[in-house]
This record gives structure tokens, C-alpha cells and sequence, in this order.
């Protein structure tokens, strides 16, 4: 099999010339030898923008020897005409012999400009998979440099014609590949590909979205166990957006502050967003009751105090979800699903993966369960390096097709050097174009017990921490920072571009250990860096398969 560059096209999903020329990539993948190099332009990172190589080029193949063979791919109808062979395009007919010869004069112009005045050896061809050339001596084009539909089968044996494989290696074969690798900008700049990792996270896990919301049964009590990046939450805010649309009255529950927070930023006016424990509060005040949250047990007495009041029935809502509901407690089922009308619809979205306070799972006998075990966001990198630690359930599948970002550890001794090693962590990711607004400190530890909860500040890099403060509108205040910093438990339904996830220390890898680990790595869209103690870096074993970040 030919090697081909970039990789992860498999794992593409696109319509139109992309995907005619995905199909070519599939061609040229089987049909080659893995002695051949095949550039493409057909790339996660290009599906919105173009998807050739250079000009009208589609694909550069490179043989052992360094030559390279230009291959432009013409679908459809083309016009057998005295001036040779022609494609009509909205901008006007193009010429394809005269395009050919301008692009391969344009690359070897560009080669000899970037190395001196060296010369490359370019080869062409015309690959024309939907129509017959019916006078091929008076296309413009060598015979035999062109296959059309009739010859579709022998596409990669012409390739092999054009470039033999017994050729003496040129003396600027690798820099032919160094210059292609530039020609496709592999290195682009990393903010504009994160907005479309974001979009590509949007759409590559909408299926939850659409078939979750297009079951039909009575009454409607859907429990949804999602692994993390499967798109829990982008179906939240669907079904929200569908009740306000429908001027039905939605409310969304979750465990977490930071969550109800980020999630009330996003609902329609209209729909209502609470923890729970937030909810007992305005159901408590409502009645009369104002907690004092500076007294021991008050959450205790604000749970009995919901569960003994109930809603009215002009308080009950036509739509509830409960997100996060691996955190809930099984005591709060019957007060929380008593808010949904007997005509409305629940749903519960879980993650079992994700219980980080080891609480047993909550019943809920007849309800229609739907799974969803594809994590879209995680890269694979990622996704491998849990595999390999068991930190990941087998039954989770990589959706993701971002690659080529291993895993990177840095390494503590001593507690006091934690907050250098973070610091050291933060600068890789500054180093390998990540924005500070794009990185996401995680501590493994608790706000309560973290070393890093009192810190302001790491070498250059000013931490953004939420104060526990809110303003007027009810919205959080954070420290004047650029680089946000929270806990593990706090991150939990977030995600950053580039996660550093810090304070990991353990003796001893259980359960909760690993189910910590999980939550915390698949916070990340791009990158991960892991900081971590010599301890927990043996027992994860991390030497022998983990770049490190020193």
C-alpha cells in the first residue's frame, strides 16, 4: 500500500469533488506499492476551503527514485475539440493539456526557487474516471499519460509506467519530499484549525443528535448512556431548542455549577438551567425557606426540603433532562422526575466512565435505553494512550480522525516542583502554537486539596480562576488571567483545544484513579500534555510509550 500524505483521509466524511477524490485516494492506496509517496489536498483541515494540492493538481505521487508524477483528476463530461481536450467550468472552459504543462512549469519554478536553482524531475497525467476519450492523439496529452473511464482498472500500473521503480535515486529526493510537505502547509496555524476541529466535532457527532430526537414512544423516558465526545450535550441544547421552538417549557439539570453555568449561556430565553442542588434552593425559597449555606448540613436539609414540597402542577415542565446523571444520587430521582408532566418527556444522559464520586448508578426501570460509544471529539492519540492503560472502555470506539499528536508527559519528583513542571507544560503548549485563551489547566486534585488553587500566576503565564463570585446577571467571576485553570470535577462537560492536565499523583492505579484519568484526557479537542509525579508515571508506565515533555 502507497503511503500516503497527509493520513486520516479514511476517517473523512464529504460529498461532491472531495469525495471523487477520496475515492482516488482509495485507488491509489490499494493499487501502489508502499514504495510510492502520495500528497493529496484532500484533508480534514481543507474540506471548507479547496481541495487541491497546488493549482489545479490533485494528487503529487513520488517514487523511490524522487521523480514526481502530477496527476489532475477531471469528473464528468469533458470536450474533445481541435485545441485538445476541454472542461467547462462556471469561470469558462479550461484547456487541460496547456493547465497540466503551466503547473507542472509553476512547481518546478517554485522547486528551483526554494533549492537554489535545483531541478526537478515532474511528470504528468490525466485521470478522467467518467469519460472516454474517443481520439486520444488529438487530446494534447501523451497517450499514454492519460486513463480514462476505459482504462480505470490499470490507473495505478500507468502511474508505475510513468514512475519505474528500478530508477537510481536522485540526489534531491529527500528534499522533494521536504518541499511537498511544505507545499500542503502540514504545520497550519493552529487557531484557525481548531474552529474547525470545533465545527468538525459538531457535525461528525450529530448523529446522537439526530436519532435520539427522532425515536417516538410513550411515555417518552429516554436514558442515554454516552462515553465522553459522543455528544451528550450537543443533544441537550437540541431538545431544548425543540421545546422552545414547539413553546413547550424545558428544564435542564446537571450536577456541576460550571456546567449549569456554560449551559445557561446557550438555552433560548425561556428554558431553565440549575443544578440540582440549585433547583432545591429556588423550589426551598419559592416556599418560604432561605437556606444558610454557612451551616453544616445545609445541602442535606435543602434536598429533604425538595423532596417534601413537589412541584405544583402550573411548575412542572413539558421537557426535562438531566445531564451528568452518573453523578446523581439515587434518592433524587423520584423529587427530580415528579417536575416532569405525565405528557412530557425525560431524558437522562450519563456517562458511567465519568462517575467520579464512586456514587451507585441511579434505577430507572422502563425506560428506553440508547448507548453511544463513539467518542467524535478525543483524538486518537489520545484514545490509544488510554486504551493501552485500561483507562478506556473497550466498548469505545475512536470517531475522531485527528492523529499525530501523541501524548506528552512531563514529569515531577517532589511535590515543590509541581508548579515549575506546570508552568514547563504550558510553555510546550505556547510553543506549539496553541493560544493561552486555548489551553485548559486541569488539576487532578479538588479545588480544596490542589496545590495550584492559590496560584496566580506560573512564570509568564497569568492563571484565569473562577472567584466563586457572580455577578448581577448571575454570571461567574474569574480571575484576571489568560489561561483558564479548574479541577478535574469542575471540568467535567467542558472541553479546551489543548488540555494540560496537572497534579497527577497516585499510588496506586483503582478504579477511580483510572476513571480520573479518563475525564480528565478527553477534556482535550487537540493536544494533551499530562503532568505528572515519578510514582504515577511508573505505575502508568509511561517511559516506554509516552514522548516526554522535558
Amino acid at each position: 500500500m502507497a503511503r500516503i500524505v497527509p493520513h486520516g483521509w479514511k476517517t473523512l466524511e464529504a460529498a461532491g469533488p472531495a469525495q471523487r477524490r477520496i475515492e482516488t485516494l482509495r485507488r491509489l492506496d490499494e493499487g501502489l506499492p508502499d514504495d510510492y509517496t502520495v500528497y493529496h489536498g484532500v484533508h480534514w483541515t481543507r474540506l471548507e476551503n479547496g481541495h487541491s494540492l497546488y493549482g489545479e493538481i490533485d494528487f503529487a505521487v513520488v517514487s523511490p527514485s524522487g521523480r514526481v508524477l502530477l496527476i489532475e483528476q477531471k469528473t464528468g463530461f469533458l470536450s474533445e475539440t481541435p485545441a485538445g481536450l476541454v472542461k467547462a467550468l462556471p469561470a469558462g472552459p479550461v484547456q487541460i493539456a496547456a493547465r497540466l504543462a503551466r503547473s507542472a512549469d509553476a512547481l518546478q519554478g517554485r522547486f528551483a526557487a526554494a533549492w537554489k536553482g535545483e531541478a526537478l524531475a515532474v511528470e504528468t497525467l490525466l485521470f478522467c474516471p467518467d469519460y472516454v476519450v474517443r481520439q486520444p492523439a488529438a487530446a494534447g496529452i501523451e497517450p499514454s499519460r492519460i486513463v480514462d473511464a476505459s482504462r480505470r482498472a490499470q490507473f495505478a500500473r500507468a502511474i508505475q509506467e510513468a514512475l519505474p521503480l528500478d530508477e537510481a535515486v536522485s540526489p534531491v529526493a529527500v528534499k522533494v519530499h521536504r518541499f511537498l510537505r511544505d507545499l500542503l502547509e502540514l504545520t497550519p496555524e493552529i487557531g484557525a484549525i481548531a474552529e474547525q476541529v470545533d465545527g468538525l466535532y459538531t457535525r461528525l457527532s450529530g448523529g446522537l443528535t439526530h436519532w435520539a430526537r427522532a425515536l417516538e414512544f410513550s411515555p417518552f423516558r429516554l436514558r442515554v448512556t454516552g462515553t465522553a465526545g459522543s455528544g451528550k450535550t450537543q443533544l441537550a441544547l437540541a431538545v431544548i431548542r425543540d421545546a422552545a421552538a414547539a413553546g413547550r417549557r424545558a428544564l435542564y439539570v446537571c450536577y456541576n455549577r460550571p456546567l449549569a453555568d456554560h449551559m445557561s449561556r446557550l438555552v433560548p430565553d425561556g428554558a431553565e438551567v440549575a443544578t440540582y442542588h440549585q433547583l432545591c434552593e429556588r423550589t426551598a425559597r419559592r416556599h418560604g425557606i432561605s437556606p444558610d449555606f454557612a451551616s453544616p448540613g445545609v445541602f442535606a436539609r435543602l434536598e429533604n426540603a425538595f423532596a417534601a414540597v413537589g412541584p405544583g402542577q402550573a411548575e412542572q415542565f413539558d421537557e426535562l433532562i438531566v445531564d451528568e446523571g452518573q453523578d446523581f444520587d439515587p434518592a433524587w430521582r423520584d423529587p427530580l422526575l415528579r417536575w416532569v408532566r405525565a405528557e412530557g418527556r425525560a431524558w437522562w444522559l450519563e456517562d458511567p466512565q465519568q462517575n467520579l464520586y464512586d456514587r451507585p448508578a441511579v434505577e430507572l426501570p422502563g425506560w428506553v435505553r440508547l448507548r453511544a460509544d463513539t467518542n467524535y471529539r478525543s483524538p486518537r492519540d489520545i484514545l490509544q494512550w488510554l486504551r493501552e492503560r485500561a483507562c478506556l472502555d473497550p466498548a469505545v470506539t475512536e470517531g475522531c480522525p485527528l492523529s499525530d499528536s501523541p501524548v506528552q508527559v512531563v514529569r515531577y519528583d517532589r511535590a515543590d516542583e509541581l508548579e515549575d513542571a506546570t508552568k514547563r507544560a504550558i510553555t510546550l503548549a505556547v510553543g506549539l502554537g496553541f493560544k493561552r485563551s486555548m489551553i485548559g489547566v486541569v488539576t487532578y486534585r479538588g479545588r480544596e486539596n490542589s496545590r495550584l488553587a492559590a496560584v496566580t500566576q506560573l512564570g509568564p503565564h497569568r492563571l484565569r480562576a473562577a472567584t466563586g463570585r457572580y455577578d448581577l446577571l448571575g454570571n461567574p467571576e474569574y480571575s484576571d488571567g489568560e489561561v483558564l485553570i479548574d479541577s478535574v470535577y469542575r471540568f467535567k462537560g467542558r472541553a479546551a483545544p489543548c488540555v494540560v492536565f496537572t497534579e497527577i499523583d497516585f499510588g496506586e492505579l483503582d478504579e477511580r484513579v483510572l476513571r480520573k484519568l479518563f475525564v480528565g484526557a478527553t477534556r482535550a479537542s487537540m493536544k494533551l500534555i499530562m503532568v505528572m509525579s515519578a510514582r504515577a508515571a511508573r505505575l502508568l508506565s509511561s517511559d516506554t510509550s509516552v514522548a516526554d515533555g522535558r
